[in-house]
């Protein structure tokens, strides 16, 4: 097995965020997804148990309390690229700023003096700030769905390219909300499992109709 380090990106909202590492060796279980309807399927993860805190030592977290821009020692801006995902990113503080108890990353249509691209949207980046080989990540976000919104809180390796571009460099999907749709996938990506269109066979969801 290939030892990885992980950096977190963060789109759209976040109020907490929690990195624990394994204090003692242990043997993981993978388990085989029962064949069952995707929709029992979703109730299980929410039903999981999990790992008590207790078998874990926090070595990096971020609550978001204060208020202004984002802490640069842990966090950075989101770079701009050429796919759907960050084609919108914008390193203004407008779009990515803390409110005394929340890290508030925006999106909208507004004009920005000098960036002509017809929407904006804040999101930020652990990369060469914190990443980590082994451990459990605990998250507290929200959003409002919307169409055209594509919040999302994933892990990529570092170095990004460590074993090729995407996918072979592999990603895993913490929450991933795409467009208007009802539900929040949870999905591995590399080269096995994508196909060449950027699909999955490594998902799961949750319907938003499941955890109210």
């Amino acid at each position: 097995m290939r030892k990885t380090k992980f950096w977190l990106v963060l789109s759209l909202i976040a109020t907490s965020l929690s990195i624990f590492a394994c204090k003692k060796d242990s043997t993981a279980t993978k388990n085989p997804i029962p064949e069952e309807s995707k929709a029992k399927a979703s109730t299980k993860l929410l039903n999981a148990t999990t790992v008590a805190t207790t078998d874990y030592e926090l070595i990096w977290s971020d609550e978001f309390n204060s208020s202004g821009g984002f802490d640069s020692t842990k966090w950075s801006y989101a770079d701009r690229g050429t796919v759907a995902w960050n084609k919108y990113m914008t390193s203004l503080p407008a779009y990515a700023s803390q409110d005394g108890s929340n890290l508030v990353l925006r999106m909208d249509n507004a004009v920005v003096a000098g960036d002509p691209v017809a929407y904006h949207a804040g999101g930020v980046k652990s990369m060469g700030k914190f990443s980590m080989t082994y451990g459990k990540v605990e998250v507290r976000a929200k959003f409002t769905q919307g169409r055209g919104s594509w919040p999302a809180i994933w892990m990529m390796p570092e170095p990004a390219t460590a074993y090729g571009g995407w996918p072979s460099c592999g990603e895993i999907d913490i929450m991933e909300h795409v467009n208007n749709e009802s539900v929040m996938y949870h999905t591995i990506h590399n080269g096995s499992v994508t196909n060449a269109n950027g699909g999955s066979t490594a998902w799961f969801f949750i319907n938003f109709g499941e955890l109210g």
